[in-house]
């Protein structure tokens, strides 16, 4: 199957969460010779739904890859020159059928988590899936001779697990001199503060965020459904996210939370983060962190499996297949 282009969702305004996605289209378009086709707002809407029979004539004609954010019942790309390849999946077998429903057209099927592709392959699926990893694009390269300016000791991003907190706050309870760096979100813009109360600025863009990751010397990461972050509509699935690429692309040491998984096997977090279990452990992780740079080279290593035109190749090879 030869592939000619991208439906992208880039035209629509509003959908800020899509802006990873679009940095993954670019590396794809550019590394497989793709086009984009403009998809609609309204092909995401319940009216679509209702007429997907015809909404789905007005995607394309042309061989297509299509990024999914959840997986869809619109069924607009349930047609057989559409591969979509779907980012967040948390299956259950109550809707296993409706999966396969929707999905019954498509000559192949990529799914992003390793843990839901081994979970389909066990339930037997009889649809073409292929497990296509998220990536990190490759405008974050890093190579192994690059130096970061470290500012900060720490930064708290996005959803903050709270195990974690408890030992950064008794952490700095015991080591007045450490100050970190934490996100509050407002009016719709990111804000970021330190410990101390000082204001540091808005980082709202991909490159003012991965900018400010750079100048910190650690970060926290943890997957959903520990530490009693059952999040809805999971289903006991706990994907690791590209953010963890994003924090080894910026030389951060990880402090991480995780259950054991084929997605967190995948990622080798047990070789790249700092596992903590215990306040102990943290204190030693955060200690040492404090006088040690991380080994760029070895992130450098770990990375090159990791971008975009890393899964480029890997779709190729797919497409040959089908």
């Amino acid at each position: 199957m030869k592939m000619q282009s991208i439906i992208s969702q880039r035209t629509n305004e509003g959908i800020y969460w899509f802006d990873l996605v679009y940095e993954w289209e670019d590396i794809l378009k550019d590394q497989m010779g793709l086009s984009f086709v403009h998809q609609k707002r309204i092909l995401n809407s319940k009216i679509a739904l209702k007429f997907h029979r015809l909404f789905s004539m007005l995607q394309t004609n042309k061989n297509a890859l299509a990024f999914e954010m959840t997986t869809s019942n619109l069924r607009v790309n349930n047609n057989k020159n559409i591969i979509p390849w779907i980012i967040d999946f948390y299956p259950s077998q109550k809707t296993l059928k409706d999966f396969y429903r929707s999905y019954n057209k498509n000559k192949a099927i990529l799914i992003s988590s390793r843990q839901v592709y081994q979970y389909l392959l066990n339930a037997k699926c009889p649809l073409n899936i292929w497990h296509v990893a998220l990536s990190l694009s490759d405008k974050y390269e890093i190579n192994k001779g690059i130096q970061f300016d470290k500012i900060y000791n720490l930064v708290v991003t996005g959803r903050s697990n709270p195990v974690l907190m408890e030992y950064l706050e008794r952490y700095v309870k015991e080591n007045k001199e450490f100050v970190y760096v934490y996100q509050k979100q407002k009016d719709k813009h990111q804000h970021y503060y330190m410990s101390t109360g000082e204001y540091i600025g808005v980082f709202d863009s991909r490159e003012e965020y991965i900018s400010l990751l750079r100048q910190s010397r650690m970060a926290f990461y943890s997957t959903s459904g520990v530490d009693g972050d059952a999040r809805k509509g999971t289903n006991g699935f706990h994907q690791v996210t590209p953010k963890f690429l994003e924090f080894i692309a910026s030389g951060c040491h990880v402090l991480s939370r995780y259950e054991d998984n084929e997605d967190t096997d995948f990622y080798e977090l047990g070789v790249f983060s700092m596992r903590i279990d215990s306040y102990e452990s943290f204190k030693k992780a955060v200690d040492f962190n404090m006088t040690n740079d991380v080994d760029i080279e070895r992130y450098s290593d770990y990375l090159a499996k990791h971008y975009t035109s890393v899964r480029a190749n890997q779709l190729d090879e797919i497409l040959k297949q089908i």
